[in-house]
């Protein structure tokens, strides 16, 4: 899935331009000092398995990355909610649970 649509979603259409500038920026600056923690995370004595920290790091980065979306979509979501538009059955139950 392209960035572009799930900004939509998450900041909606007006916010667009705004939301892909500050996406974009989350990823090139991790990106520009990635390469360096991916050759500090290396173990080359490890063998076969010299690269696992490096693919730990990795997917922990976009577990928490995930999570941060999530959280702001929920906030999304809320904001409709409170501002009285209409919700699905699966819109009431993450309302009833929200922090």
């Amino acid at each position: 899935m392209c960035v572009g649509p799930l900004c939509a979603e998450v900041a909606g259409l007006k916010e667009v331009p705004s939301f892909l500038s500050l996406q974009w920026l989350t990823v090139v600056l991790p990106t520009t000092f990635s390469e360096v923690i991916a050759l500090y995370l290396r173990r080359p004595e490890m063998g076969r398995w010299g690269y696992l920290y490096t693919q730990v790091f990795a997917g922990v980065a976009y577990v928490v990355a995930a999570g941060f979306l999530f959280e702001l979509w929920r906030v999304k979501r809320f904001e409709k909610v409170d501002r009285g538009e209409k919700m699905g059955r699966l819109k009431e139950w993450m309302y009833r649970y929200r922090p």
